[in-house]
């Protein structure tokens, strides 16, 4: 008998968006430099949204003031 709460299903589903959130967004190159806040915040981003970047969508963010 196991210890400790069953497990439901939800943890390894969220580990494995988030893994392939990383492959995705670092076949993309949004992992190739993170020298800035912008770059950084992308790389989340593309992380966390990786279907749409999948679908084309490009998430380089710019932070800089016109």
């Amino acid at each position: 008998m196991p210890d400790g709460p069953p497990r439901s299903g939800w943890q390894e589903a969220t580990i494995a968006y988030i893994v392939i959130g990383v492959i995705v967004a670092s076949q993309h190159s949004y992992y190739a430099h993170l020298g800035s806040f912008s770059q950084v915040l992308s790389a989340v981003a593309a992380t966390a949204l990786w279907p749409l970047v999948l679908l084309g969508a490009d998430l380089h963010l710019s932070l800089a003031n016109p």
